[in-house]
């Protein structure tokens, strides 16, 4: 990221983001970060945030790439190769949420009550800086109590789960 890149962007670096996905994914596109906006976790709101790469900043809208991202409509995953929908060096580099990298996001913020309402909702333009790499296995271990990771990773990672059963509950109480 250069720095006239970071012009009106919100500046989210300093928030603990983290991509979570297969062991085998190929590009990280998606981050998320909870913050517990008082002591307890179980009772107080928190402020979610849900990153995603910034593919528009890199495609602009006529140009070549975006034609044959158009015509390609999404990226394929087959066992033994990828065809992505972008060029390499945008699904693989740029626009990937790499661990330890600043990376330009499109996020939306949002305070979450204890019952799983939204207030305070936020989509910006921004800049991100994402933690950890973790694939759904080590969350479903570390949900099970594995122990394997580092304990404020772990919990971030029981942090968010709570945040899901918030929403959860609340989408099966609108009938879901």
């Amino acid at each position: 990221v250069q720095a006239d890149e970071l012009a009106g962007r919100a500046d989210l670096r300093q928030l603990e983001f983290m991509t979570i996905d297969p062991v085998d994914a190929r590009d990280f596109d998606d981050a998320v970060c909870v913050e517990l906006l008082g002591k307890d976790a179980k009772l107080d709101d928190m402020r979610l945030h849900v990153a995603v790469a910034d593919v528009s900043h890199y495609v602009r809208e006529g140009t070549a790439v975006d034609h044959e991202a158009t015509l390609r409509c999404f990226s394929a995953y087959l066992p033994d190769r990828a065809i992505p929908m972008l060029p390499h060096a945008l699904s693989s580099h740029m626009c990937s949420l790499v661990p330890d990298a600043d990376r330009l996001a499109m996020v939306v913020s949002m305070r979450l009550d204890a019952a799983g309402e939204a207030s305070n909702v936020q989509l910006r333009a921004a800049v991100i800086h994402s933690r950890k790499r973790l694939s759904y296995e080590q969350v479903a271990a570390e949900l099970e109590d594995a122990g394997k990771l580092d304990e404020p990773v772990v919990a971030r990672i029981k942090l968010l789960r709570r945040c899901a059963d918030r929403l959860r509950v609340l989408r099966l109480h609108r009938g879901a």
